[in-house]
């Protein structure tokens, strides 16, 4: 297996959404999307699922010890950072963005908690707005205004998974990622969290924040070349059915993972497309 074959391994196996969006990019874009999403996942996961701290920090500064060889030119033994750095190289990816992705998924392994939106913000820059601004790059041909609408989409993606995944995230990794001043707002606290309480109104309140995001990014696909628009407005509608999943869980966010299956997936695709070709295909 090649390593543009085990990224794209990687990302049907782990971001389905993602992997439905990106088969419909050009075979060029979508190869370097397959890329980008593995070299991403990889050190997430490194971060994410290693249970041990100490064994999560070992592994986490090897990775970037690899990285930085493969960055100073050595040939690397990890296929997603071989066909990353391809990918860097043909798109010229900023090396300011792959910083600031690292340094989010450092944060991972130092902070448990967000005293407000200003400091979860700065960490979805790394975590999430940098990787659809390292798209924009593999995208190419897009005009300057369109930036912000990429950096919304990504927050309203990161915002969403935030939500879906606030069990998981304190149950497997000790992390909160619903400011404490959010919170406060609704007469809640971290410690509501820690007892599987959040209620109706908060989950409303977070769910209406991602919509927002989301509706305001999809203004901005119109200024992406036409090759770009369908997988982008595809892969929002997708993140945005998790919405809807939580919703007609009664807003309740740890009662089980909300999913998105492979019908409503096709259905979903499918509907935009239609959509897509009335209002945005010109």
């Amino acid at each position: 297996m090649n390593d543009w074959e085990y990224s794209k391994k990687i990302q049907k196996k782990h971001g389905s959404k993602y992997y439905m969006a990106t088969r419909f990019f050009p075979k060029k874009v979508r190869f370097a999307t397959y890329a980008l999403y593995a070299w991403v996942r990889e050190l997430d996961d490194i971060v994410d699922e290693t249970s041990n701290k100490i064994e999560a920090k070992n592994k986490f500064e090897s990775w970037i010890i690899d990285w930085r060889k493969t960055e100073s030119g050595e040939t690397s033994t990890r296929p997603e950072m071989r066909a990353f750095m391809e990918v860097v190289r043909s798109f010229n990816i900023k090396q300011e963005y792959t910083e600031s992705f690292i340094s989010s998924m450092r944060m991972d392994l130092e902070k448990t908690e967000y005293a407000n939106i200003e400091e979860l913000e700065n960490y979805m820059y790394g975590s999430a707005t940098v990787v659809g601004l390292m798209m924009m790059q593999i995208v190419g041909d897009f005009k300057e205004e369109a930036v912000p609408y990429a950096k919304a989409m990504a927050e309203a993606m990161q915002l969403g998974n935030f939500l879906r995944d606030v069990k998981d995230d304190y149950d497997k990794r000790d992390r909160i990622y619903m400011p404490c001043d959010d919170l406060a707002l609704h007469n809640l606290s971290i410690e509501d969290i820690k007892k599987y309480k959040l209620s109706i109104p908060f989950v409303k309140f977070k769910i209406a924040q991602a919509r927002r995001l989301f509706e305001h990014a999809e203004h901005g696909i119109r200024l992406l070349p036409k090759k770009a628009r369908f997988p982008i407005l595809l892969a929002s509608r997708l993140y945005m059915a998790v919405l809807d999943e939580i919703e007609k869980q009664n807003f309740d966010v740890f009662i089980k993972r909300a999913r998105v299956n492979i019908w409503q997936k096709i259905i979903i695709s499918f509907k935009t497309y239609l959509w897509y070709r009335k209002n945005m295909s010109s």
